[in-house]
């Protein structure tokens, strides 16, 4: 595994250049390391099968696991779902960047059903507060990710603490020094047309309700 540094969030141009390199090695179904809020992930590009196997390796999940994405705008998730709701705009616009995870309904077809066996009837996707992370997005689309987790099963929060087996897995690992938060993602379901809590974390139910009133708890 190659290491690079992460660019600081001023520095644009850096920002850009890294994140066409990114994309390139993604395009060929390489597979990334890099920080989020909470700790590091590995992406992949959904539409290349070949790296899609090899991201496998990364966890061992059942056939019909389909993985989470990351997007630079809701907008983005229209190759991949019919339609985006109001509800689900102003979830977006309210709480991206950062830690709301929103389940859509699927009604087509999902590039290599995202790493699952059959067509996923949902997908779960969510904008990170990563500037070249979200770069990286608006230049590919949405990117299928996961947490890296230490033999342990604990979220790895330094890039030095990957693994003998992940670091052989993982071509380019950004590094963006320790990330110190354990905040959870929160996630909201709008599957049906009652949007529903399934996990409340560091986005607060009561904040999600002074935006959607609708909102259904557990």
């Amino acid at each position: 595994m190659r290491t690079i540094l992460a660019p600081a969030s001023n520095e644009k141009t850096k920002i850009q250049k890294i994140a066409f390199s990114t994309v390139e090695k993604l395009r060929q179904g390489e597979i990334v390391g890099i920080g989020v809020e909470n700790s590091y992930v590995a992406i992949a590009d959904p539409t290349h099968a070949l790296g899609l196997i090899e991201f496998r390796k990364i966890k061992e999940f059942g056939e019909d696991f389909y993985y989470p994405v990351f997007v630079s705008a809701v907008e983005d998730l229209m190759g991949f779902v019919s339609t985006i709701s109001d509800t689900e705009k102003l979830l977006a616009s309210s709480f991206w960047p950062g830690l709301l995870n929103i389940e859509f309904k699927v009604n087509r077809d999902i590039p290599n059903n995202l790493g699952a066996q059959r067509p996923p009837s949902s997908l779960v996707a969510r904008k990170p507060k990563n500037p070249l992370l979200n770069a990286i997005t608006d230049l590919m689309g949405p990117i299928i990710y996961t947490t890296l987790l230490s033999d342990a099963g604990d979220p790895i929060k330094e890039l030095n603490e990957l693994t003998p087996r992940l670091k052989k897995i993982i071509s380019l690992g950004i590094n963006s020094g320790a990330i110190k938060s354990h905040r959870k993602t929160t996630l909201i379901s709008c599957v049906n047309d009652i949007p529903k809590v399934v996990r409340e974390g560091a986005v607060p139910v009561w904040k999600v309700k002074k935006i959607v009133s609708t909102l259904q708890e557990k």
